[in-house]
């Protein structure tokens, strides 16, 4: 919770300092920069639970000496991963970011910016890898504690630079910094905590492909829930301009840091919920479920409800004077977060239960969002893109709603079988 606290105030902060001290280009261009580094931070799939299930699983007695082995094939998994994000970066660079800067007339720097944050990106991939062993070993928690610390000292390292008249290349190279930092930390962190990591092997027959399978699946989970949330940050910029990215990505950013505190609830509850469902208590597993949808949609109420309330003075005192979109896009954006953490809420418990991913209604809202957002920012403006998120995202809602509900509350309708049996 401190975590992502931190991660919050660090970027509405740094926000807030880009809006006032780069020209309106140069910080549209920079956080689409970052809009795409979220795109990168996914490449490494489902690996962050992945490998602390498949080290903890090896590290029991008999297993144990398989764990050179396995070592080995995290190692070349996270070169894989590496190789495939330099490959991505370009291709994005080509295809889209190239374009963007030059209609921004913004020159090399745009160019040198985002190969130092795709760099920062892959080295901290890299130093997040060596924390998920660490994971695996009941050493849990270093990935958040090193992240308050380098957060932290990446909002003092931009407050300075942007406050001295820093460029888009002394952002790339803070990031770059910070990030190479955590990397080295959390490799020397592993070493001292478990020296026996310091021994690999070649990975055995096929491991290294069943690690991608399994990251695979939550890979494409992770792509659809980008291809909804922040495809409307790409129409933005190709319908009108760079200079408006930013007063739109404003209103983004409230919403999903609102998001992310709801959805804490359900997230806590998870490995509860997996243990009400191994042990076949019926009664505790709905209550876990109630608690973390009623908990999750009532802190989003609670949070958006003043956000709402106080949106004039709060929006112009941290982005200025007329940059504030206006209340209904807001609003609607407000509506679309809402029903994204009563969806996420909903999914959560199934999924700690039975595993279910809700894999197909994640591919028809990533089909369904984009091709909305298109056409209704055409015919609304600003205010068309969360209503194409809302109305792209209502089909799978009620799916995974529906599913969610009859799955925990209403088995027998569900499975056609007494509770204990669906268990099986």
């Amino acid at each position: 919770m401190i975590s992502l606290g931190v991660d919050g105030i660090a970027g509405l902060v740094i926000f807030g300092l880009l809006i006032r001290y780069l020209p309106a280009k140069s910080a549209g261009y920079w956080i689409l920069i970052t809009t795409t580094g979220t795109f990168l931070n996914l490449l490494q799939g489902g690996f962050a639970l992945i490998v602390p299930r498949e080290i903890g699983q090896t590290r029991i007695p008999e297993n144990l000496p398989r764990l050179p082995q396995l070592l080995g094939a995290v190692r070349r998994a996270y070169a894989w991963v590496a190789m495939l994000l330099v490959l991505v970066a370009i291709a994005f660079y080509a295809f889209y970011l190239r374009g963007a800067a030059k209609i921004g007339n913004l020159g090399s720097e745009s160019t040198v910016a985002w190969f130092l944050y795709a760099g920062g990106v892959l080295m901290y991939l890299q130093g997040q890898g060596r924390l998920f062993i660490l994971d695996g070993f009941g050493e849990v928690g270093w990935e958040k504690v090193f992240r308050i610390f380098f957060t932290t000292f990446g909002l003092a390292a931009n407050w300075i630079a942007l406050r001295a008249g820093a460029n888009l290349i002394t952002l790339g190279i803070i990031y770059a910094v910070q990030n190479a930092l955590f990397w080295l930390a959390a490799t020397r962190k592993l070493h001292i905590a478990l020296p026996i990591t310091r021994v690999t092997a070649p990975p055995a027959h096929g491991q290294l492909l069943r690690l991608a399978h399994d990251g695979g699946k939550i890979l494409i989970l992770s792509l659809n829930n980008f291809a909804v949330n922040y495809f409307g940050v790409y129409v933005v910029q190709n319908r009108f301009g760079l200079a408006a990215v930013a007063p739109f990505t404003a209103i983004v950013k409230v919403g999903f840091l609102l998001g992310s505190v709801a959805i804490l609830l359900p997230q806590m509850l998870y490995p509860y919920v997996a243990t009400a469902w191994a042990s076949r208590d019926r009664d505790r597993l709905r209550r876990y479920y109630l608690l973390g949808v009623g908990g999750a949609v009532g802190v989003f109420v609670m949070l958006a409800i003043p956000v709402f309330l106080l949106r004039e003075p709060l929006f112009t005192h941290w982005l200025g004077k007329g940059k504030f979109l206006g209340t209904a896009t807001l609003a609607a954006f407000l509506v679309y977060q809402l029903i994204y953490v009563h969806q996420c809420a909903q999914a959560a418990p199934v999924f700690a239960s039975n595993g279910n991913a809700f894999i197909v209604p994640s591919i028809i809202s990533a089909i369904l969002t984009p091709i909305l957002v298109v056409i209704l920012a055409r015919w609304f403006g600003f205010v068309g893109i969360p209503l194409g998120m809302i109305v792209g995202t209502l089909p799978s809602a009620f799916i995974v709603i529906r599913a969610a509900w009859r799955f925990i509350m209403q088995p027998k309708t569900c499975s056609g079988v007494p509770f204990d049996l669906a268990l099986e």
